[in-house]
């Protein structure tokens, strides 16, 4: 029979049952009613089932904790647990509706003389069974979670840390130390002991560890920290325990005096530790021995106690020092090398270092360890160090005498005029005072004042020096201060009758009767200003006098050549002219030749001089002044001056007829406003950056020198007066516009009479 026929045939059979069994009314109305019974049943199981019951909260809650423990990570955090909680109280719920739909099924298909189909039921308990069972669920999770969620977290976390207990484990010593000798870190040669919180870097590490733990539900994590903690305090007593069995030795150097070497302390030190250390790896916590970080810090308090014990040993004799003799022959046998007091130390280092180490080690080492000592001075960094310390120390002590009576002995030879009543005598005092000195602040500089012959220079040491300067300034500087105070006068007194000069010369008045009339208002001003000036230095300087009828002939001859010049209509300079802060040295920026925009002073300059040869030329004032005028005569009988620093900064020229001195003053200072600007931001620069000065002289102060060169006989003095004004203006203006203090111009003239 092929399939086709078979699937007839049961169709036919099928049939005809149904046919005899539907012609049965009873056994219909039967079905029926049953199965409107199941269906009651089915949707008042639905409608009762809003939470969870008292009698099913202890299943329930033992239920979801498992599924908890089954994926810890999941519920490891107690917010984001409960989605995933009621995800599964929903599941539970809804196999629980499903199986009480089956069980009334099975009570209905025996109830039933006939069949009754499970989805009938479903369908006369609620049209959408799916629908409403799935929100009856969802309902029931909401409801159950208060009383269901933290039972089973609590038992869950019981759970597992019971657990870890069990299965807690304890890292091997080998990985311990590798740990422990990690927080010692680059500092290898550590003798000091760790202290109990460095241990705690190691907490993140034996978390790991302990029970191998895994992700760990959120009320554990302080279970499991203390659970490491714990761990970490038996390791950190462990190591405690093993440093104090040893921390006399370490720490109060407790060694036997007869151990010198360092191997020697080793031994001993590692021979005790391992007496008072027992090792048990199978123990509950382990026992874990002697740690490598305990026997490193031996190794290093070994080496520090075998250098510090031969430096105790050192310090208490000097019999393996060079004698005091021997140190004050070799200085004097090379002055020239041994005159600064550094350069001193070091070649008597170098020279009496290696005797006195030789004789120390036999001295400490005895004839058994004297090679290793010897050696070890060569080669070991800290016995060295400390041996040449040691002794550095102690020859600076011994030379002081030495050198202090050498220097006696040079300055009684050399420099006694200094502590001579007379000194400092005039021409000196000038010498000093010509190139701007408040004091004495380098050697060769006094040395050259005192014409002391620079052949003989190089042996005076560097005390003598000192000396000498020091004496020296007792006297300078009260009467360089003398000096600048008349001198001071000078410049006041011209500004004061300059005017009236003019007056005088075009009135025919004498030469002499007009410098006695300057004499007698200088006179008048220095009887106020000699008040602050100790009395030795109250009296009038010859070089005062030079100065006065200096001025006073050079004005007055100018103003006879000359009737129609007068100082006293300068050009102011503007604030906003003045050089701003730029680099020292020469470049494009600099003005070259003069910048004014007018026509005329373009024709009278077909050419722009070289800003090289500017350079080239003011290099030949290097260590005269800050800045320089140099004033020279020009073939087509005009003269030229040259301003800059000697560097080559500001560097400009500019061409001007001599017998207009009021038009020639006027046109310099147009051409001076930017590149003296740079001068004084320059030298403000320099202020902040100048060597330290070698006597304890006065503070040199904040000042810019500027030098008047005269190599033509047709600029005069009262050129130099009418420049100097406007370039004690400048500075004014310059202080002004740059916020910073005006410094004290000193002014060299050398114009002659």
């Amino acid at each position: 029979m092929n399939p086709l026929s078979k699937y007839a045939l049961c169709l036919l059979f099928l049939g005809v049952v149904n046919f005899s069994l539907g012609a049965d009314p009873k056994a219909e109305a039967k079905r029926m009613l049953t199965l409107r019974a199941a269906a009651e049943k089915a949707r008042t199981y639905l409608q009762e089932s809003a939470e969870v019951s008292e009698k099913q909260n202890d299943m329930v809650s033992t239920m979801l904790s498992k599924e908890m423990l089954k994926k810890v990570e999941k519920f490891s955090n107690k917010k984001d647990g409960q989605g995933p909680s009621k995800d599964w109280l929903s599941g539970w719920r809804l196999k629980e509706l499903e199986k009480s739909v089956d069980d009334t099924w099975d009570w209905a298909k025996e109830q039933s003389p006939l069949p009754v189909n499970r989805v009938d039921v479903i369908k006369r308990a609620t049209k959408k069974w799916a629908k409403d069972a799935q929100a009856k669920v969802g309902q029931f999770a909401e409801k159950s979670m208060a009383s269901v969620y933290d039972k089973a977290r609590r038992l869950a976390a019981d759970e597992q840390l019971r657990r870890l207990k069990q299965k807690l484990n304890y890292p091997s010593k080998d990985e311990l130390n590798k740990r422990i000798s990690g927080l010692i870190g680059r500092n290898k040669n550590r003798w000091s002991p760790l202290k109990s919180g460095d241990f705690e870097k190691l907490d993140g590490w034996l978390k790991t560890v302990v029970g191998k733990a895994g992700p760990v539900f959120e009320e554990l994590n302080k279970e499991v920290a203390k659970m490491s903690s714990d761990l970490r305090l038996e390791v950190v007593n462990q190591y405690q325990e093993q440093y104090k069995s040893i921390q006399p030795l370490v720490e109060k150097n407790g060694f036997p005096k007869e151990l010198i070497t360092k191997e020697q302390l080793k031994a001993h030190a590692l021979n005790l530790l391992n007496k008072n250390t027992q090792e048990n790896l199978a123990a509950k916590p382990p026992r874990y021995g002697v740690f490598l970080a305990v026997e490193n810090l031996v190794e290093n308090a070994a080496a520090h106690w075998e250098a510090k014990r031969m430096e105790i040993f050192a310090k208490a004799r000097t019999d393996w020092l060079p004698v005091k003799d021997q140190l004050e022959q070799t200085i004097r046998e090379d002055l020239v090398r041994h005159a600064p007091l550094k350069y001193s130390l070091t070649l008597l280092t170098e020279r009496f270092l290696p005797p006195a180490n030789e004789k120390l080690a036999s001295l400490y080492g005895g004839k058994k360890w004297a090679n290793y000592f010897k050696d070890a001075l060569a080669k070991q960094e800290v016995l060295r160090k400390n041996a040449t310390n040691l002794f550095r120390s102690v020859v600076s002590e011994w030379i002081k005498p030495i050198r202090e009576k050498i220097a006696e002995e040079q300055f009684a030879e050399h420099f006694s005029t200094l502590n001579e009543k007379v000194f400092p005598e005039e021409p000196i005092l000038v010498y000093f005072y010509q190139k701007g000195k408040k004091s004495v602040t380098d050697f060769n500089e006094l040395a050259d004042g005192l014409n002391f012959p620079a052949s003989d220079r190089p042996s005076v040491i560097e005390e003598t020096r000192m000396l000498a300067g020091d004496r020296a300034n007792q006297a300078l500087i009260p009467a360089l201060g003398a000096m600048d105070k008349q001198v001071s006068l000078v410049r006041a007194v011209e500004k004061k009758k300059t005017d009236q000069l003019k007056v005088d010369v075009e009135q025919g008045r004498p030469f002499p009767e007009i410098l006695k009339e300057w004499e007698k208002e200088w006179d008048t001003l220095w009887k106020v200003a000699q008040q602050k000036v100790p009395a030795r230095w109250r009296s009038k300087f010859n070089h005062t006098d030079k100065e006065l009828n200096k001025a006073v002939r050079q004005l007055y001859e100018g103003m006879q050549n000359n009737p129609e010049s007068t100082p006293k209509d300068t050009v102011a300079v503007k604030e906003d002219e003045l050089g701003e802060e730029q680099e020292d040295t020469p470049n494009e920026t600099v003005p070259v030749e003069n910048e004014q925009p007018e026509q005329e002073e373009k024709k009278e300059q077909p050419e722009q001089e070289s800003l090289q040869g500017m350079c080239e030329e003011l290099k030949l004032y290097i260590g005269l002044a800050d800045g320089v005028f140099a004033f020279s005569d020009l073939p087509d009988g005009k003269c030229r001056m040259l301003f800059g620093t000697p560097d080559g900064v500001g560097a400009f020229s500019v061409r001007f007829d001599p017998q207009q001195v009021e038009t020639a003053a006027s046109k310099i200072s147009e051409s001076l406003k930017k590149p003296l600007g740079l001068v004084l931001d320059g030298n403000a620069r320099m202020g902040v950056n100048r060597i330290l000065q070698l006597f304890r002289g006065e503070d040199q102060g904040s000042e810019i020198k500027m030098l008047f060169k005269v190599s033509t006989p047709a600029v005069r003095h009262q050129m130099s007066i009418l420049v100097r004004q406007q370039v004690e203006q400048a500075i004014q203006a310059w202080a002004k516009k740059s916020g910073r203090k005006a410094p004290d111009l000193i002014w060299q003239d050398d114009v002659e009479l």
